[in-house]
């Protein structure tokens, strides 16, 4: 395999590592090391890549391995008019926003309206995507992994469902 460790906040990497996500599904918008490392942890990785040549490199990997959990498609500019597009929303567990192509900002609002009530958001580059981090956080609880990569320090943000006070146990 061409890929090493996803560049993503290492405890984040370690946060998923401590999860059951055995019998979930993660939509990774944005493919590449990510991808591999879910595909041990996920029942399912469906990953969209927005770069043809690292699509095709990405796709020759996962046949040459046999890894037969990672469904991987090519994003396209009309992506949020395909409909196999928003049933994968629908569908998954987890969504990963790390892609390029579609500002980060769009894709969030998009994955807002059709994900499943208590799916899990994560973005990754907040401090880079203000405009979408601010979105979720407005929306969301959020746990931030810190990162520093030679653009400085950023975070990969996870956004779990907000509860309302009827909701909560108080103890």
């Amino acid at each position: 395999m061409l890929y090493n460790q996803p560049l993503l906040a290492p405890e984040f990497l370690d946060w998923v590592k401590n999860q059951n996500f055995n019998d979930s599904i993660i939509l990774e918008l944005g493919s590449g090391a990510s991808t591999f490392f879910f595909s041990k942890f996920f029942k399912q990785v469906i990953s969209y890549e927005s770069k043809e040549n690292y699509y095709n490199s990405i796709l020759a990997d996962i046949k040459f391995n046999n890894i037969t959990n990672i469904d991987l498609y090519i994003q396209t500019p009309n992506l949020f008019s395909d409909l196999s597009f928003i049933d994968h929303i629908k569908l998954a567990d987890v969504i990963l926003i790390d892609n390029l192509g579609i500002p980060r900002i769009n894709m969030a609002q998009i994955v807002n309206e059709f994900k499943k009530e208590n799916s899990i958001i994560v973005l990754d580059n907040g401090t880079r995507n203000m405009y979408a981090y601010q979105f979720l956080k407005d929306n969301y609880y959020s746990i931030d992994f810190l990162r520093e990569d030679e653009e400085g320090l950023t975070e990969t943000s996870v956004f779990f469902k907000k509860m309302n006070s009827k909701d909560r146990v108080f103890r």
